[in-house]
């Protein structure tokens, strides 16, 4: 090749590159959409925020959060899905039973990740605990494997234990209190259930858990 053919080669070729560079599109910021049933509040929010911070991520400029939130009004929840699902967002978090039904309700597109859902396999929701598939994935509380973990831990801490009370929302479905039932025979556990409306009942609660222990012990 010519010297002055190889200089021209060489020349365009280092123009070319920056202008090459400039044509790259933005790398897309991911965009998460977080559902709640209950009230703003700065410590919900910092329950997202702080893994987000903790994986590198900067809210605003490496990734966008869009926050709706019901204010505790439970049939908000279809239009706030709603409008995370027309923002396209990549993923939408579902804090609790009732915004996650309302979540994959408004998407059978978009992944979904439920916050303290219940029993997700007995739903439905969910092939397996190790290996959920399908839409949704995330954190439970709920299911046949975590009732009796939960029972087996309280024995492992107190050796003695032969009573366990539990106090059951009204709201969650009856298969989680069949699940610790179940778990807790198969513990030789004597498990007492109690229901708990409001904040209000759980003094009348613990004053009927301690007249049953007191009746047992007479016994």
């Amino acid at each position: 090749m010519e010297r002055r053919a190889f200089i021209g080669t060489l020349t365009g070729g280092l123009l070319a590159a920056p202008l090459a560079a400039d044509a790259q599109p933005a790398p897309k910021v991911p965009r998460v959409g977080s559902l709640p049933s209950g009230p703003r509040s700065a410590a919900a929010a910092s329950v997202l925020a702080e893994p987000l911070v903790a994986l590198g991520y900067v809210e605003g400029k490496t990734i966008i959060v869009e926050r709706r939130s019901a204010e505790g009004r439970v049939d908000r929840l279809a239009a706030l899905a709603g409008e995370l699902v027309q923002l396209n967002v990549d993923v939408i978090v579902a804090w609790g039973v009732e915004p996650l039904e309302a979540v994959r309700k408004a998407t059978s597109r978009i992944p979904i990740v439920m916050v303290g859902g219940n029993d997700p396999v007995a739903t439905g929701l969910a092939a397996s605990l190790s290996r959920p598939g399908g839409q949704v994935t995330g954190v439970t509380f709920g299911g046949p494997e975590l009732a009796g973990k939960r029972l087996d831990l309280l024995r492992e801490a107190l050796p003695g234990l032969s009573r366990v009370v539990l106090l059951r929302d009204p709201s969650s479905l009856p298969a989680s209190v069949r699940q610790t039932e179940s778990a807790a025979r198969a513990l030789n556990l004597h498990l007492e259930v109690f229901t708990v409306k409001a904040a209000a009942d759980l003094e009348g609660a613990f004053k009927s858990a301690v007249k049953t222990r007191r009746r047992h012990a007479a016994h």
